[in-house]
């Protein structure tokens, strides 16, 4: 799970107020939305293919840090809502706090993957120490490849003072040069060339290689992001209505599901696959495209016959049934 900042103009806009942008370094006039996404893996087989199961608008506040608040609860009551059991949940450093790590562990009996921020205090070997000051003085002599990059690391088994229950946290360090901005992030999840990160566990069994292959992971839902402001219109939707901008939402994820399967068929059938039934397929793509279309633009008739929060569940239940298909 992780959230993104969208821009946007109107001030009448559901769920947009003043939010501070880390990659522009200033405030802008945006949504923040908090999305959860799922990554099959089985037996240590990391299928990295993302799936977005939900895009959730965080609460529009003026109160400073009011909004960055709600969107922990928001996490914590998705969890809860879904009734989900026996994940591991990842995120970055900020959702990397005691409410949704204790939650995990001891409300939905799921481990937490995060990374910690620098100036959280740790207890090593008995003595208190902040994890910037852990970071640099680590010597990490053991490494592992990832991703055609190299990552060395040192593994601790620490008790963070702000969290009731032990982790286990491993020093990183990325030692191969990655070009990227703030919105190019390189494929294993970590920021670029020698920066040094702890990416934390509450699965204690876990080997250090583990941890660092599964918070590789979170670079999925940041490749999503991307390609969803890039190619699906993620930040152009203006509309001033909040089931109309809720229902964007879903229509993004079922967009994104689609062209991922596309892809995906390309990619590991680029010789093999007839083209009749590439475009079999896109045919089927358009025509699901063109169905949700529909229901768009005929909302405002059919809330004489079908409410508001029935249509809602329509689209809900087409998105259910393309992640069925794709499982």
């Amino acid at each position: 799970m992780d959230d993104t900042l969208v821009t946007r103009r109107g001030k009448k806009i559901p769920f947009a107020s003043k939010q501070y942008d880390h990659c522009e370094n200033r405030l802008t006039h945006g949504q923040v939305i908090l999305t959860v996404g799922e990554i099959e893996v089985e037996e240590h087989n990391f299928n990295r293919t993302f799936q977005p199961l939900d895009m959730l608008f965080a609460k529009s506040s003026e109160v400073e840090h009011g909004s960055n608040d709600s969107k922990i609860d928001m996490a914590v009551s998705w969890l809860k809502r879904n009734q989900v059991r026996r994940a591991v949940v990842i995120a970055d450093s900020w959702y990397t706090n005691a409410p949704l790590i204790e939650s995990c562990k001891q409300w939905f009996d799921s481990d937490f993957i995060g990374q910690l921020k620098s100036n959280v205090i740790l207890r090593v070997d008995g003595q208190a120490i902040k994890a910037w000051k852990l970071l640099s003085a680590s010597t990490m002599i053991r490494s592992i490849k990832l991703g055609g990059k190299t990552i060395h690391y040192h593994s601790y088994l620490a008790h963070v003072l702000s969290i009731r229950i032990p982790v286990k946290i491993v020093a990183t360090e990325l030692v191969r040069y990655v070009l990227g901005t703030c919105g190019d992030f390189p494929q294993v999840g970590f920021p670029q060339d020698h920066s040094r990160a702890i990416p934390t566990s509450t699965d204690m069994r876990l080997s250090s290689e583990m941890i660092i292959r599964y918070y590789s992971l979170r670079w999925s839902i940041e490749a999503f992001f991307k390609f969803a402001k890039q190619n699906l219109s993620l930040s152009k939707c203006q509309i001033r209505s909040e089931q109309a901008q809720k229902h964007d939402m879903i229509l993004v994820s079922i967009a994104y599901l689609i062209f991922d399967d596309l892809m995906e068929r390309i990619q590991t059938n680029q010789k093999n696959v007839p083209h009749h039934r590439i475009f079999y397929t896109l045919r089927v793509a358009v025509s699901i495209l063109a169905l949700t279309f529909i229901y768009r633009v005929s909302m405002g008739i059919s809330q004489i016959i079908i409410p508001e929060n029935l249509y809602s569940k329509l689209l809900q239940l087409l998105l259910h049934s393309l992640l069925l298909i794709r499982t």
